[in-house]
């Protein structure tokens, strides 16, 4: 981007600002990964702090996203892994992250 940050910015920290934004420009998230139900504590938690954000879904499932419809209709996804150098982090990143495609969305919402 050009601009180095000042200071450290923790994920939940930016997850909610891109949900504010996101939430003010009609666009939808999705929330993918974690364990124990924190996809859907996480989807019904931003849903409440943004009532205008579309939740257009949330899964644990990360092996299998490909399979999941939502993911492809959605503005933004989250992608939560816990530890980056476990095997969550690395299968993620070494095996899929060339297969999701960030581009801005033309939808008129």
């Amino acid at each position: 981007i050009g601009t180095p940050l000042r200071e450290r910015v923790a994920g939940v920290d930016f997850m909610l600002r891109v949900c504010a934004l996101a939430a003010g420009k009609g666009s939808s998230v999705f929330f993918l990964g974690g364990r124990g139900g924190v996809a859907q504590r996480t989807a019904q938690s931003v849903g409440e702090k943004f009532p205008s954000l579309h939740v257009s879904g949330f899964s644990e499932d990360v092996e299998r996203w490909r399979s999941i419809p939502a993911l492809f209709n959605t503005d933004v996804i989250f992608v939560a892994l816990g530890d980056w150098n476990g095997s969550g982090g690395s299968f993620w990143n070494h095996g899929n992250v060339t297969n999701v495609f960030i581009t801005p969305s033309s939808s008129s919402r």
